[in-house]
């Protein structure tokens, strides 16, 4: 009687390791999906990504004090919200 209650205990131990393994494996596998997801989305919008990088340079050095350079900043921008259209 021991024997067949040790063997069940086994058995139903090795039952909720596989379920357990199955369910972690289906997690990782939507985790997975979820990161080439996202990767997809950035390689696709990258050059938007760029842009905003080049944008946030010319800001940066721009003196708000001179019109001279808030008309140059003021055309860039428009030059590039017109090449991100």
């Amino acid at each position: 009687m021991e024997i067949l209650l040790e063997i069940y205990m086994y058995i139903k131990n090795e039952i909720k390791k596989f379920i357990m393994v199955s369910k972690a494996r289906k997690k990782f596998k939507e985790l997975s999906n979820i990161d080439r997801n996202i990767k997809k989305l950035y390689e696709e919008n990258q050059n938007y990504f760029e842009a905003d990088e080049k944008v946030v340079a010319k800001v940066m050095e721009v003196d708000k004090y001179s019109d001279t350079s808030m008309k140059e900043l003021s055309e860039f921008l428009e030059y590039c919200s017109e090449q991100n259209k």
